[in-house]
């Protein structure tokens, strides 16, 4: 699968707030940097329920609508390793929206072929 492919497919099942769907795209252990703050998951169900439910729940709170996304940049360091800057913009309902980036740093799975998340660095534009 292509990164491009990989990522569009990622965008759709972030918009659903979809945390156990979403789980799927991230390997763990998994290292992540919001806000200047690192926190990093050993495993799945650990990931899943404070990063994404926490974080979907949260995006819920703050109305949220509509996500889009733009591929940025790709760097490939080899052929299953790569860095790739994604600009998101995230509607809320009758609120202001969000233009934010996050580097997603990515890793093809030896034995499915497949990209998968291990890091995410999240910045403003």
């Amino acid at each position: 699968m292509s990164i491009e492919k990989f990522l569009d497919d990622y965008a759709k099942q972030l918009a659903q707030l979809n945390a156990d769907k979403l789980a799927s795209f991230f390997t763990t252990p998994n290292l992540t940097i919001l806000d200047q703050e690192i926190s990093s998951w050993k495993n799945g169900e650990e990931l899943t329920q404070t990063l994404l439910e926490s974080l979907f729940n949260w995006y819920r709170s703050q109305g949220f609508a509509i996500l889009s996304h733009r591929i940025v940049n790709i760097t490939h360091l080899s052929d299953n390793i790569a860095t790739v800057v994604v600009g998101w913009k995230l509607q809320r309902e009758d609120q202001e929206t969000w233009v934010y980036q996050n580097a997603y740093h990515l890793k093809r799975d030896k034995d499915i072929k497949e990209w998968k998340i291990y890091g995410i660095v999240q910045h403003l534009e």
